[in-house]
């Protein structure tokens, strides 16, 4: 069983055609680079998300939670390696040894599966 951790590192996550429409779509702040800007800050801080959910009254929804739903979807309903699905997450092995023979970055695959 592979045993996987979360680390913090660049990123890249292929965005579909449509998701890129309704990203162009957003109003931007002059010299500020960031999709999703803070008001006061660089960069919206991790508890950002978490915030909105509360005064939507979501309460029983977090963050994580959005990951394990799509994490359960890509398992349960697609045909998609469990690999391509835990590099989509931004998932890294924990398994050392393991995880030195896993250099690519599996970037076909994952479009593939954020166009589904």
């Amino acid at each position: 069983m592979h045993k996987y951790l979360s680390v913090v590192k660049k990123h890249r996550v292929p965005l579909s055609d449509s998701a890129v429409a309704l990203l162009e779509g957003l109003p931007r702040l002059k010299n500020n680079n960031h999709v999703f800007p803070a008001p006061r800050a660089e960069t919206l801080s991790d508890m950002s998300l978490l915030a909105v959910l509360k005064r939507m009254e979501y309460t029983n929804l977090t963050q994580h939670g959005f990951r394990s739903t799509f994490r359960e979807w890509a398992g349960e309903t697609t045909g998609y390696q469990r690999e391509v699905i835990e590099h989509a997450l931004a998932h890294q092995l924990a398994d050392k040894a393991e995880a030195a023979y896993q250099r690519g970055t599996l970037w076909p695959k994952r479009v593939a599966l954020m166009d589904d």
